[in-house]
């Protein structure tokens, strides 16, 4: 070729790779990160929202929406979010005991963020059956049969409630549901089915009912019962000996009320 000489010619380019997707932060806010319900009846649902504001440079999705309790369920409107946008998140609160609740939502989103947003949500729970507190103990003599009457309100507010049933786990006393007159609302009777060892028992009653959703509320009762005699020491510590056939074990009964009294 007119006496030159071919000269390899050797290009390098450089091939421009951008960052992995999951290589990126992503950067938001909400738009609150707390709210307080005001108090509802056990069994009604508590509606809610919060925002989700993307204040980076890139896009990102709403990932994953978590609770810390399964008595919320949450939901998002928006699953890609652009810069100076914003996503709403819903959710519900439920609860059948009446209580104050507090649940952390958590928001992820892809690309991550540093650390998932954090919501929380509360909400107070009252409930349908009202009882006076003075009822919910009950005081037995060691030795005797008890019978406790215990008054049943609806709770201001409610409207019309009636009771359908009063049901317990418990084999040592009996319910009933007797009418007083001319209240709305029944009483409900706790009997004993027969003596019951001193000391404190604690006693679950679920109470039926129907208003404007049907449901059952837990009452818990405290049954003290009381012994004319006291035993000294109590508890008695038995020490068994596998080589000695027989036990024996010392301790001193006294009457309370200072009477005589024959074992």
């Amino acid at each position: 070729m007119n006496g030159m000489r071919a000269v390899p010619l050797i290009l390098t380019f450089a091939m421009l790779i951008p960052p992995a997707f999951g290589d990126r932060i992503a950067e938001a806010r909400l738009s609150s990160d707390k709210q307080e319900h005001d108090p509802v009846f056990i069994y009604e649902r508590v509606p809610g929202s919060f925002f989700v504001e993307n204040i980076g440079a890139d896009p990102f999705r709403i990932a994953n929406i978590k609770s810390t309790c399964a008595c919320t369920t949450a939901i998002r409107t928006k699953g890609t979010v652009a810069p100076g946008e914003r996503a709403e998140i819903q959710y519900e609160m439920e609860s059948a005991a009446p209580l104050r609740r507090s649940v952390s939502i958590f928001v992820e989103t892809n690309p991550p963020l540093e650390e998932p947003l954090r919501f929380i949500a509360s909400g107070t729970w009252k409930p349908m059956v009202e009882v006076d507190d003075s009822s919910l103990t009950i005081h037995a003599h060691f030795g005797d049969a008890f019978s406790h009457t215990v008054p049943l309100q609806a709770a201001e507010g409610v409207g019309a409630l009636r009771i359908l049933d009063a049901t317990t786990r418990q084999d040592w006393v009996e319910l009933e549901l007797a009418r007083a007159g001319d209240t709305s609302l029944p009483e409900l009777v706790i009997r004993s089915r027969g003596p019951i060892q001193p000391g404190s028992h604690k006693l679950g009653v679920d109470v039926s009912f129907e208003a404007n959703v049907a449901g059952k509320q837990s009452l818990r009762f405290n049954v003290e019962v009381q012994s004319d005699f006291s035993i000294n020491p109590a508890p008695l510590t038995i020490q068994l000996n596998p080589e000695s056939p027989r036990t024996t074990v010392e301790f001193v009964v006294r009457s309370k009320r200072g009477e005589r009294f024959v074992i």
